[in-house]
């Protein structure tokens, strides 16, 4: 299956609210909410040894497991309802102005 359809991101998402490390497939919906390694670690599809190094970095590494959970729950302020109404207001307020002019 060669699919980068975003399954799994709204897991994603309630795993990193949860203080939960992140290690899944990089695609470009998973890359909104992992852009770095600081956030969890993303690694090509079908990279099994990616998938298991990745896991033992978390596993074996307490500065690097406590500093994703802090940097993703941090990150997972941007997609809050409040944020999510401001964005869309300010692209509304913009799309109106253009109507205007």
């Amino acid at each position: 299956m060669k699919s980068t359809s975003p399954c799994g991101l709204s897991v994603a998402q309630k795993a990193m609210l949860m203080r939960i490390n992140i290690v899944s497939t990089d695609t470009p919906s998973m890359r909104t909410l992992i852009p770095n390694d600081e956030y969890g670690y993303l690694v090509p599809m079908y990279d099994y040894k990616g998938i298991v190094e990745s896991i033992k970095k978390i596993h074996d590494d307490a500065s690097i497991r406590n500093s994703q959970r802090e940097q993703s729950l941090e990150h997972m302020k941007m997609f809050s309802s409040d944020n999510i109404a401001k964005q869309l207001i300010t692209a509304i307020d913009y799309c109106y102005k253009k109507i205007k002019e």
